[in-house]
């Protein structure tokens, strides 16, 4: 499978709104191609259900960048305030 091929999939996934499918996707992304804070910024604008449920499936399954942890401590919208509610 090219990284084109994978790219495609998982905009494709995004399209679709299967999150999840696309998180995971992004999480097992051959050489963390699509482990990046640019991929965690497309969950970023989703509502707050499907951003924590995609986002729980990209982040524990996978061995995270340091760069994607500090975006995501940077950018507290989804992990501070939402979380505190739950």
């Amino acid at each position: 499978v090219s990284e084109l091929q994978v790219v495609q999939r998982f905009q494709e996934l995004l399209a679709q709104t299967k999150y999840k499918e696309a998180a995971e996707l992004a999480a097992e992304s051959p050489q963390g191609l699509l482990r990046t804070p640019e991929t965690v910024a497309k969950f970023q604008v989703l509502s707050f259900h499907a951003a924590y449920e995609a986002l729980n499936a990209y982040l524990f399954p996978c061995c995270c960048s340091v760069a994607t942890i500090v975006f995501l401590l940077n950018e507290p919208a989804i992990l501070h305030t939402e979380l505190r509610d739950l």
